[in-house]
């Protein structure tokens, strides 16, 4: 019988093994990896595949891949969102200022009517004015 130091090849736990003419393998101490031997000079190593880790870690890249997709699918919905709510923001705020431009308007017809209507003294002119004054105030003091 021959003393062989060995390293496994799964932990690199340092073996001392007897090996005989007819012992073709022997297992490690620590993680009882198998270590096939050749003829004491050569040695084989078949590691120990566990396809249940492999799956496992497989099926966990892929949670995280869809996870990521996932993800990015929340973003384009939230940007698509956000987007129309500026789209709305922006009409909101159009309607606004179109509703001051009429309302300014009014005002100026109203007061021009009654204006006209004291300096010709004609009476529909006079009446659109005051009218118009009453639905403005009524407007302003929010009477609608």
């Amino acid at each position: 019988m021959k003393l062989v130091s060995l390293k496994c090849p799964d932990c690199k736990a340092n073996l001392n093994i007897e090996i005989s003419k007819n012992r073709k393998h022997c297992f490690c101490e620590y993680c009882g990896s198998k270590i096939y031997i050749d003829d004491g000079s050569t040695s084989h190593t078949y590691r120990k595949i566990d396809e249940a880790r492999i799956k496992e870690a497989e099926v966990r890249e892929n949670i995280k891949l869809k996870e990521i997709q996932l993800k990015e699918k929340e973003i384009k919905i939230l940007e698509k969102q956000m987007k129309n709510q500026e789209r709305r923001i922006r009409a909101e705020h159009r309607l606004k200022r179109l509703k001051v431009f009429l309302f300014a308007l009014f005002v100026v017809l109203s007061i021009g009517c009654i204006i006209i209507g004291f300096t010709t003294f004609i009476p529909g002119f006079m009446w659109a004015g005051v009218i118009g004054a009453a639905i403005i105030v009524n407007r302003l003091t929010g009477n609608d």
